[in-house]
């Protein structure tokens, strides 16, 4: 999941606002694990990371286009790091 803050209004405290987000998903796959990883007999893992830098937002795409899109430059390095990383 890729998730961007200050989209489509910038807010002064948008990477805390972040941290905060991340922060509460690992507690949430804590809890959940807690719960139904013990029923099933499964533990679920999440890793979290935050960039900053500037996006681009808007109608990328085309006029009529059911979605916009984003241009950062370096949109794909939470995939990079997927992969690069040891399970």
């Amino acid at each position: 999941m890729l998730v961007y803050f200050g989209y489509p209004r910038a807010h002064e405290e948008d990477a805390e606002r972040s941290v905060r987000a991340g922060l509460a998903i690992v507690q949430s796959m804590a809890e959940l694990n807690a719960g139904t990883g013990k029923r099933y007999d499964v533990v679920l893992a999440i890793r979290i990371g935050v960039a900053t830098g500037s996006v681009v937002m808007g109608d990328l795409v085309g006029e009529g286009a059911s979605e916009g899109a984003a241009v950062v430059g370096h949109a794909t390095m939470p995939t990079r790091a997927g992969l690069n990383s040891k399970y």
